[in-house]
């Protein structure tokens, strides 16, 4: 018995040391690599706005995720020691910002919503970098699902329960609540990788202001957020992806 409760100790302390060794190998990995964005956005970036490649460059990324995984602004934090404002709606993926992001960054656990919408939460279906609104139709259950997907068939090899989709309450409120709560003058790029629910979060901006220089947005529904920034007074730089779409302020 005091064998078999001695191996059951050291195996819950080797899983213990395995996590926070995952968790620095994570970050040692971007000190070879540090752009972490899908389809190179981030490198785009610094080619098509090197005036934001310095440490007084001010970034607000909605829709963080970890604060690696698929981000378009940490190679700013990691070259050149800019800093920001992380927004994740995921209470899971908002405590990873902690771990992989630095001090300087204000880091919020919120899901941005437009001024018309009153309530204090929203419902949301977790599905890692799919994470969306719960909505009546089938659909955002299936878009959720695919952000859970492993491509390493390891769990299944080990005998490990699959990753699963869950309905979780996140608090709201607009970009411009916290803009101002954080007293930030000035945003030279805003990150918005929100799946759909951009039109939303852009109302939420008070983009009036000119207060936000650059917008990055990844969006399905390119003439509905393209009108919509073109009459706030953006023009489009360039197309990034399949789905990404690189604005600027045409008097900032």
């Amino acid at each position: 018995m005091r064998i078999r409760k001695n191996i059951s100790f050291c195996a819950r302390k080797l899983s213990d040391l395995f996590y926070d060794l995952s968790i620095f190998f994570k970050k040692q990995s971007t000190s070879l690599y540090p752009f972490t964005s899908i389809n190179d956005l981030d490198r785009q970036i610094s080619i098509l706005l090197p005036n934001l490649l310095n440490s007084k460059t001010f970034y607000i990324e909605v829709g963080a995720n970890d604060g690696i995984t698929q981000s378009n602004t940490f190679f700013l934090e990691k070259i050149y020691k800019a800093k920001g404002m992380l927004i994740e709606a995921s209470p899971s993926l908002y405590e990873k910002c902690f771990l992989y992001r630095g001090k300087q960054n204000i880091i919020e656990n919120y899901a941005l919503v437009s001024p018309s919408y009153k309530k204090g939460f929203v419902k949301l279906i977790f599905g890692n970098l799919f994470t969306t609104q719960s909505k009546t139709n089938k659909g955002s259950l299936e878009h959720a699902r695919k952000g859970v997907i492993r491509k390493l068939p390891i769990r299944k090899l080990l005998g490990l329960p699959k990753d699963h989709v869950y309905n979780f309450f996140a608090p709201t409120t607009t970009l411009n609540s916290l803009i101002e709560m954080h007293s930030i003058n000035n945003v030279d790029l805003l990150s918005l990788d929100v799946e759909g629910n951009e039109l939303a979060i852009l109302e939420g901006c008070s983009l009036e202001k000119g207060h936000i220089k650059n917008i990055l947005v990844e969006t399905s529904d390119y003439k509905t957020i393209n009108d919509y920034l073109i009459n706030s007074g953006y023009f489009l730089i360039k197309k990034l992806s399949g789905h990404d779409y690189l604005y600027s302020l045409k008097n900032p």
